[in-house]
Protein backbone atom coordinates (compact mmCIF):
# COMPACT_ATOMS: atom_id res chain seq x y z
CA UNK A 1 0.00 0.00 0.00
CA UNK A 2 1.47 3.40 -0.92
CA UNK A 3 2.40 5.92 1.81
CA UNK A 4 0.50 8.80 0.21
CA UNK A 5 -2.95 8.98 -1.26
CA UNK A 6 -2.94 9.92 -4.95
CA UNK A 7 -4.46 13.28 -5.78
CA UNK A 8 -7.90 13.12 -7.36
CA UNK A 9 -8.00 15.13 -10.59
CA UNK A 10 -10.39 18.11 -10.86
CA UNK A 11 -13.52 17.39 -12.89
CA UNK A 12 -15.34 20.15 -14.74
CA UNK A 13 -19.03 20.59 -13.87
CA UNK A 14 -21.19 18.26 -15.92
CA UNK A 15 -18.22 16.18 -17.10
CA UNK A 16 -17.94 12.48 -16.38
CA UNK A 17 -14.88 11.75 -14.22
CA UNK A 18 -12.20 9.69 -15.88
CA UNK A 19 -11.05 8.26 -12.55
CA UNK A 20 -12.84 5.18 -11.30
CA UNK A 21 -12.76 4.96 -7.50
CA UNK A 22 -11.08 1.93 -5.96
CA UNK A 23 -8.79 1.14 -3.01
CA UNK A 24 -5.89 3.08 -4.48
CA UNK A 25 -8.01 5.94 -5.76
CA UNK A 26 -10.51 7.01 -3.04
CA UNK A 27 -13.15 9.58 -3.86
CA UNK A 28 -15.01 11.69 -1.30
CA UNK A 29 -18.59 10.98 -2.32
CA UNK A 30 -20.10 13.41 0.20
CA UNK A 31 -17.92 16.25 -1.09
CA UNK A 32 -18.97 15.49 -4.67
CA UNK A 33 -22.64 15.39 -3.65
CA UNK A 34 -22.31 18.71 -1.83
CA UNK A 35 -20.56 20.30 -4.82
CA UNK A 36 -23.20 19.02 -7.23
CA UNK A 37 -25.99 20.20 -4.96
CA UNK A 38 -24.45 23.69 -4.79
CA UNK A 39 -24.06 23.82 -8.57
CA UNK A 40 -27.62 22.64 -9.15
CA UNK A 41 -29.02 25.17 -6.67
CA UNK A 42 -27.13 27.97 -8.44
CA UNK A 43 -28.45 26.81 -11.83
CA UNK A 44 -32.03 26.53 -10.53
CA UNK A 45 -31.88 29.96 -8.88
CA UNK A 46 -30.62 31.61 -12.06
CA UNK A 47 -33.25 29.83 -14.17
CA UNK A 48 -36.05 30.70 -11.74
CA UNK A 49 -34.91 34.31 -11.59
CA UNK A 50 -34.91 34.48 -15.38
CA UNK A 51 -38.34 32.87 -15.58
CA UNK A 52 -39.73 35.26 -12.95
CA UNK A 53 -38.50 38.24 -14.97
CA UNK A 54 -39.97 36.78 -18.17
CA UNK A 55 -43.33 36.06 -16.53
CA UNK A 56 -43.48 39.57 -15.05
CA UNK A 57 -42.65 41.10 -18.44
CA UNK A 58 -45.26 38.98 -20.24
CA UNK A 59 -47.95 39.81 -17.66
CA UNK A 60 -47.24 43.51 -18.04
CA UNK A 61 -47.41 43.24 -21.84
CA UNK A 62 -50.70 41.31 -21.58
CA UNK A 63 -52.15 43.98 -19.29
CA UNK A 64 -51.07 46.72 -21.70
CA UNK A 65 -52.66 44.90 -24.64
CA UNK A 66 -55.85 44.32 -22.69
CA UNK A 67 -55.97 47.95 -21.59
CA UNK A 68 -55.39 49.21 -25.13
CA UNK A 69 -58.51 47.37 -26.31
CA UNK A 70 -60.75 49.06 -23.74
CA UNK A 71 -62.35 52.48 -24.00
CA UNK A 72 -61.11 55.27 -21.71
CA UNK A 73 -63.56 54.68 -18.84
CA UNK A 74 -63.16 50.89 -18.84
CA UNK A 75 -59.37 51.29 -19.04
CA UNK A 76 -59.36 53.53 -15.95
CA UNK A 77 -61.57 51.05 -14.07
CA UNK A 78 -59.21 48.20 -15.01
CA UNK A 79 -56.16 50.23 -13.96
CA UNK A 80 -57.86 50.95 -10.62
CA UNK A 81 -58.60 47.24 -10.17
CA UNK A 82 -54.95 46.37 -10.92
CA UNK A 83 -53.73 49.04 -8.50
CA UNK A 84 -56.04 47.73 -5.75
CA UNK A 85 -54.74 44.18 -6.28
CA UNK A 86 -51.13 45.42 -6.05
CA UNK A 87 -52.00 47.37 -2.89
CA UNK A 88 -53.54 44.25 -1.38
CA UNK A 89 -50.42 42.20 -2.25
CA UNK A 90 -48.12 44.85 -0.79
CA UNK A 91 -50.23 45.09 2.37
CA UNK A 92 -50.15 41.33 2.92
CA UNK A 93 -46.39 41.29 2.27
CA UNK A 94 -45.95 44.15 4.75
CA UNK A 95 -47.99 42.25 7.37
CA UNK A 96 -45.87 39.13 6.82
CA UNK A 97 -42.65 41.12 7.21
CA UNK A 98 -43.93 42.78 10.41
CA UNK A 99 -44.91 39.38 11.84
CA UNK A 100 -41.52 37.89 10.92
CA UNK A 101 -39.79 40.82 12.61
CA UNK A 102 -41.90 40.37 15.76
CA UNK A 103 -41.09 36.65 15.84
CA UNK A 104 -37.38 37.30 15.31
CA UNK A 105 -37.27 39.96 18.04
CA UNK A 106 -39.15 37.76 20.51
CA UNK A 107 -36.94 34.75 19.82
CA UNK A 108 -33.81 36.87 20.22
CA UNK A 109 -34.97 38.40 23.49
CA UNK A 110 -35.85 34.91 24.79
CA UNK A 111 -32.39 33.70 23.71
CA UNK A 112 -33.90 31.01 21.50
CA UNK A 113 -32.48 30.06 18.07
CA UNK A 114 -34.00 31.83 15.07
CA UNK A 115 -34.48 28.44 13.39
CA UNK A 116 -37.61 28.09 15.55
CA UNK A 117 -39.32 31.03 13.79
CA UNK A 118 -41.44 28.80 11.56
CA UNK A 119 -42.75 26.97 14.64
CA UNK A 120 -44.06 30.11 16.33
CA UNK A 121 -47.79 30.77 16.03
CA UNK A 122 -49.73 33.98 16.45
CA UNK A 123 -50.85 36.93 14.39
CA UNK A 124 -50.26 39.80 16.79
CA UNK A 125 -47.56 40.77 19.28
CA UNK A 126 -49.32 39.33 22.35
CA UNK A 127 -49.97 35.94 20.73
CA UNK A 128 -46.42 35.71 19.39
CA UNK A 129 -44.88 36.71 22.75
CA UNK A 130 -47.04 34.16 24.57
CA UNK A 131 -46.07 31.39 22.13
CA UNK A 132 -42.35 32.23 22.37
CA UNK A 133 -42.52 32.24 26.18
CA UNK A 134 -44.33 28.91 26.29
CA UNK A 135 -41.76 27.50 23.85
CA UNK A 136 -38.93 28.75 26.09
CA UNK A 137 -40.51 27.12 29.15
CA UNK A 138 -41.04 23.89 27.22
CA UNK A 139 -37.43 23.81 25.99
CA UNK A 140 -36.13 24.66 29.49
CA UNK A 141 -38.14 21.83 31.05
CA UNK A 142 -37.02 19.44 28.34
CA UNK A 143 -33.36 20.39 28.81
CA UNK A 144 -33.70 19.91 32.59
CA UNK A 145 -35.21 16.44 32.11
CA UNK A 146 -32.46 15.44 29.67
CA UNK A 147 -29.76 16.72 32.05
CA UNK A 148 -31.30 14.86 35.02
CA UNK A 149 -31.53 11.67 32.98
CA UNK A 150 -27.86 12.01 31.94
CA UNK A 151 -26.74 12.59 35.55
CA UNK A 152 -28.76 9.61 36.78
CA UNK A 153 -27.30 7.39 34.05
CA UNK A 154 -23.76 8.46 34.92
CA UNK A 155 -24.27 7.95 38.66
CA UNK A 156 -25.98 4.60 38.13
CA UNK A 157 -28.77 5.47 40.54
CA UNK A 158 -26.33 6.25 43.38
CA UNK A 159 -26.48 9.55 45.25
CA UNK A 160 -23.71 12.05 44.48
CA UNK A 161 -20.69 11.75 46.78
CA UNK A 162 -19.38 15.25 46.36
CA UNK A 163 -16.66 16.63 44.18
CA UNK A 164 -13.82 14.58 45.67
CA UNK A 165 -15.63 11.46 46.89
CA UNK A 166 -14.86 9.64 50.15
CA UNK A 167 -11.80 7.57 49.09
CA UNK A 168 -10.02 10.61 47.67
CA UNK A 169 -10.56 12.59 50.91
CA UNK A 170 -8.83 9.87 52.96
CA UNK A 171 -5.86 9.81 50.61
CA UNK A 172 -5.59 13.58 50.49
CA UNK A 173 -5.76 14.38 54.23
CA UNK A 174 -4.56 11.15 55.74
CA UNK A 175 -6.09 9.11 58.54
CA UNK A 176 -4.65 11.23 61.36
CA UNK A 177 -6.29 14.46 60.16
CA UNK A 178 -9.65 12.72 59.81
CA UNK A 179 -9.33 11.18 63.29
CA UNK A 180 -8.47 14.62 64.72
CA UNK A 181 -11.54 16.13 63.04
CA UNK A 182 -13.77 13.35 64.43
CA UNK A 183 -12.48 13.90 67.96
CA UNK A 184 -12.93 17.68 67.66
CA UNK A 185 -16.52 17.27 66.47
CA UNK A 186 -17.32 14.90 69.34
CA UNK A 187 -15.89 17.35 71.90
CA UNK A 188 -17.90 20.17 70.37
CA UNK A 189 -21.10 18.14 70.73
CA UNK A 190 -20.49 17.62 74.52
Amino acid sequence: MPDTIPEVPKVEPGAIPEVIPDENNPVDVEAIKAELKTEMEAIYKSQISGLDKTVTKLRKEAEEIELSKLDEEARKAKELEIAELKLKELTSESERIKRDLLVTNNLSSAELPLELARRINGNNEDEITEDVNSFKIFIGDLAKKIAEKEVNERLGGQPPTGELGAPEVNKRFGESVIDTLKIATEKAKQ
